[in-house]
């Protein structure tokens, strides 16, 4: 294995030379470093950080706490952080809760109290604090308050997808991307529009319920309490059965706003299921542009959350607290992007 003296040799210059110009420390004259970089390549040296952050007293280290791996919306998010993470040289060291196979029903803030749960988070900051780590990011899979589990750290913490109250955090715009979907329906020539709710008491259903109500009500086009339908869950089942009551009502809606894809695809099938085509009969909007639908026809209009760009601003957030500057915001809310796909259309088509 290639040694900096090994560089030092190659390059014509001294090891401390070297140093400097890796840590962007001193003044290397442009030549010189360029030397330095072509010796690097030739002699295939890998600079070793561990024994750098000793030397230093400095890690360039980040510990990622992830909810789950597996599950919607976290390879995006951690795609964003390792990206960031990558371009600013640091090295990653992951943690996996995998909590996906624990949670019932969507009941996340029952699983958190839990024994398990509390055992499973000290055994990833221990972890995390073992191996001098320079910050933490925890990346969720379901945004929600995490203060009450959260212990206190030394070290600088910024969340993904979740928040902690008085702690840096980054998510998407809820209340702004639902807009744009009752914009859309709203543009197309649409009046009379069904919500498919997800689970009531989540926060991503609160900000996109007020803001989809709210987009409505500035166009003088009202909400009416029967058109909407779910809360129970963010299933396709739960969308299925969600638009089965709606197709069921006397005057029933032209356009149904789902609050994820997946009860969309639900729902699309429940209009199927009644006789009706997608988008001729009943245009369906779906949220959140889960990659697992991709191949679902109609393919689905939706609302794109920024999750790779969520993985990107926590790791700047964690990084800037770790150098000791302070971000110009700590509550961070990245906009989300309307998607214009085939499952909606002008009311009356077919």
């Amino acid at each position: 294995m290639a040694t900096i003296y090994d560089v030092a040799r190659l390059a014509g210059v001294s090891p401390g030379t070297v140093s400097n110009a890796l840590n962007h420390a001193g003044k290397v004259a442009p030549e010189t470093e360029k030397r330095i970089l072509e010796a690097i390549e030739q002699v295939k040296y890998v600079p070793n950080r561990m024994a750098r952050s000793l030397k230093t007293n400095r890690s360039r280290s980040i510990f990622v706490i992830a909810e789950d791996v597996r599950a919607f919306p976290a390879p995006r998010i951690l795609d964003g952080i390792s990206e960031y993470c990558h371009e600013a040289g640091y090295d990653l060291t992951l943690f996996n809760l995998r909590i996906s196979p624990e949670i019932r029903n969507f009941d996340y803030g029952l699983y958190l109290g839990t024994q398990r749960f509390r055992q499973d988070l000290a055994a990833a900051l221990a972890q995390a604090k073992s191996l001098h780590t320079c910050a933490v990011i925890y990346a969720g899979i379901y945004p929600r308050d995490m203060g009450n589990v959260f212990p206190p750290l030394d070290i600088p913490v910024a969340f993904c997808y979740t928040y902690s109250h008085g702690l840096p955090s980054v998510n998407c715009n809820d209340y702004t991307g639902a807009r744009l979907a009752a914009e859309q329906l709203l543009k197309t020539g649409h009046r009379k529009i069904g919500v498919i709710l997800g689970k009531t008491d989540a926060l991503p259903t609160r900000r996109r319920l007020s803001g989809f109500a709210d987009a409505l009500g500035e166009r003088g086009v009202t909400l009416p309490p029967e058109y909407v339908a779910g809360g129970e869950g963010w299933s396709y089942e739960d969308g299925r059965k969600a638009c089965r009551r709606l197709l069921c009502l006397p005057d029933r809606p032209t356009a149904i706003f789902s609050m994820s894809d997946v009860m969309a695809a639900g729902a699309v099938h429940a209009a199927q299921d009644a006789g009706l085509c997608v988008p001729d009969d009943l245009s369906v909007h779906g949220y959140d542009n889960y990659e697992g639908l991709s191949f679902f026809r109609p393919a689905l209009t939706t609302i794109e959350m920024p999750l790779g760009e969520i993985g990107r601003r926590g790791a700047q957030l964690a990084i800037s607290l770790s150098e000791g500057r302070a971000p110009e915001k700590t509550d961070v809310l990245v906009e989300c992007r309307l998607l214009e796909r085939a499952s909606v259309a002008p009311p009356g088509k077919g």
